[in-house]
């Protein structure tokens, strides 16, 4: 929505959106085009922001640890295990919350949804 203002921390935004995508890139499936989508839903005084891709996709079993410190769901890369976990306490920082849908070989979907402050003057 080009009409949409959002007041919020811009560093961790910036922090969120980086990990998140820096996420869809490393974990690309090289046998297809690749994709990244970003999308974003306002819901009254709450702003819905998706990054989805078409990467590897994380198994069922690794689901709940995903947003664990230093844990990896696959040893594919040399992350170190942070990304996911930094991006969760700065969205709860933003009194927000994330959640992720992801199929092995078909992609992962994060959804973050956080408010919308209003501007003090």
């Amino acid at each position: 929505d080009p009409n949409l203002t959002l007041f919020s921390d811009s560093y961790r935004l910036k922090v969120i959106l980086n990990n998140l995508l820096t996420n869809s890139i490393k974990y690309a499936d090289c046998r297809k085009d690749s994709f990244v989508r970003i999308s974003t839903n306002r819901i009254d005084n709450q702003i819905d922001i998706c990054v989805e891709d078409n990467g590897i996709g994380i198994h069922p079993q690794y689901h709940s640890r995903v947003f664990d410190m230093f844990y990896r769901a696959t040893e594919s890369s040399d992350g170190s295990g942070l990304g996911l976990y930094i991006a969760q306490e700065a969205v709860r920082k933003l009194n927000g919350a994330i959640e992720m849908h992801s199929e092995p070989g078909i992609g992962t979907r994060f959804k973050i949804s956080i408010p919308i402050a209003v501007p003090t003057k």
